[in-house]
């Protein structure tokens, strides 16, 4: 069985910006930019910085919701759920926020 090709995005949900890109192999190719962003080798640096930017939020400020939902937005634009998940559920449990509620049943679903 070949496996699936095409053309995919990975959007910013802050600044709208998009990373373009296509390969015969959409599993390897989607798992590759995971793993890059994970370990810090991405080649698009502004998107590798995105995540830098909100761990270093977490670090700074562990007591603030909104750290721990742009980290969720972060791993929402990855398609991560399970990941965007902990997140969510990290700044509800800080803040009680219906807000935060709602988001975690949604990403539940």
């Amino acid at each position: 069985m070949k496996p699936p090709m095409g053309v995919f995005q990975i959007k910013n949900l802050n600044t709208n910006k998009v990373l373009i890109d296509s390969s015969i192999d959409m599993v390897f190719k989607w798992n590759r930019h995971k793993m890059e962003l994970k370990f810090g080798t991405h080649r698009n640096k502004k998107l590798q910085k995105a995540k830098m930017f909100f761990e270093l939020g977490i670090k700074y400020y562990p007591k603030s919701p909104n750290v721990y939902n742009s980290m969720a937005d972060y791993y929402i634009s990855q398609k991560d759920n399970k990941k965007a998940l902990e997140y969510a559920t990290k700044a509800y449990e800080i803040s009680s926020n219906d807000y935060f509620a709602k988001r975690i049943k949604t990403l539940k679903n």
